[in-house]
Parts: C-alpha cells; structure tokens; sequence
C-alpha cells in the first residue's frame, strides 16, 4: 500500500472539522468557526492519504511534536520532571 504526505489546501482544511470536534469535544461551534475562519489560514495540516482512500490528519503544530502533547508528558514523567 503507498502512502502519500502532504499539506491540505486551503480550500480542504474544513474537511478536518468532524476530528476537531471529536479530540477538542470542549470548544464550542462558534469557536470552531472562529478557528477555521481566522487561524487556519496561517496553520498548515498535514494529511496521510494511502492509496484505499485513508485518510490520516493532524495540525502542522502536533505533527511536528514527536508524541504531541502526551508523548511529551509521558517524557517528562518518565525522567522526573512531571508535575
């Protein structure tokens, strides 16, 4: 199976709002459309798209962070530094 990675255009990055809500269930639809509105311009998505139409995405500011957010938490418990 071949996997692609790429940026989304622009007129693509609303497909990702189904997985907004589903990891950020807290924010409400008008912060939603406020996000996608004002911020997504300036932020890129990454999407893995394999060749049966799978689709992967995340933001270009998780993505960039080995683990994200969690992964880094996990770290830092790991070596003592968690809160």
């Amino acid at each position: 199976m071949r996997r692609t990675v790429r940026y989304l255009e622009q007129w693509e990055k609303r497909r990702t709002m189904p997985l907004w809500r589903e990891a950020f269930s807290e924010d409400t639809e008008e912060f939603l459309e406020y996000y996608y509105e004002e911020k997504t311009g300036d932020n890129g998505i990454l999407v893995m798209e394999e060749d049966d139409g799978e689709r992967t995405e995340a933001p270009k500011r998780i993505a960039e962070r080995p683990g994200g957010r969690e992964g880094e938490n996990r770290r830092q418990e790991a070596e003592g530094q968690g809160e």
